[in-house]
């Protein structure tokens, strides 16, 4: 075959090619505007110009109205939503009770006490910060020497952050805070000073990383 006869074959390919490619770009195109096209624009017309999908109508989905599921709405009146709903939750039975007792602003002379009516509310008290002072007496052994004397003196209670001026209750509550509430430091440096108490930051930061500290260690040799 000649080079001729060779180049004529590819130019026949190449044009039924793009005849194809055009053919199919013209379906997408269909099958996109039926399926996401608006309502107006799903619906073409038949046109002897334009290529058929050669797409059976039972592929696609037909919504029929008849099927669609029939809704009810119940109107809820206040009645019915006081009958189906809990007035009060069950307050836990081992929580402390503060009783207190109100009495009628006038009692007829006479009148004869019947019972009483118990409404219970939850409270709640901000938690304290406080101050032990660890007072350590001192005594001093008599002997007769007095070059010999000796002081005693009462032994001060293991702190778990040495010479640090907060607790062991304050070191908790600040590793709940920051570990399980999430809280930063500068959030539980504002909440002390509200309650009246000025933490330096390098002071709860040290403190924590002492602890954690200290948690690690424990961990390592439990």
């Amino acid at each position: 075959m000649s080079a001729s006869g060779i180049d004529k074959d590819y130019k026949q390919l190449y044009e039924s090619a793009i005849t194809k490619v055009d053919q199919l770009q013209h379906e997408l195109n269909l099958l996109k505007k039926m399926i996401f096209g608006i309502r107006q624009e799903r619906f073409v017309p038949a046109d002897k110009n334009q290529l058929s999908l050669d797409m059976p109508a039972e592929s696609f989905a037909i919504c029929n109205i008849l099927d669609a599921k029939k809704i009810t709405y119940v109107k809820v009146t206040k009645e019915n939503a006081s009958q189906n709903r809990d007035v009060r939750h069950n307050i836990p039975a081992h929580l402390r009770r503060e009783d207190v007792v109100i009495e009628p602003d006038y009692i007829p002379e006479g009148s004869k006490h019947i019972g009483a009516a118990e409404t219970e509310v939850l409270e709640y008290k901000p938690a304290e910060i406080y101050v032990v002072r660890y007072i350590r007496n001192k005594y001093l052994i008599p002997s007769a020497d007095d070059t010999a004397s000796k002081i005693i003196i009462g032994p001060l209670p293991t702190l778990p952050v040495a010479k640090s001026m907060m607790g062991p209750g304050l070191l908790a509550q600040l590793v709940v805070d920051k570990i399980c509430d999430h809280l930063p430091i500068h959030r539980l440096q504002q909440r002390f000073e509200r309650d009246g108490v000025k933490l330096p930051y390098s002071t709860l930061s040290d403190g924590f990383a002492k602890v954690a500290e200290l948690s690690h260690l424990f961990i390592m040799h439990w």
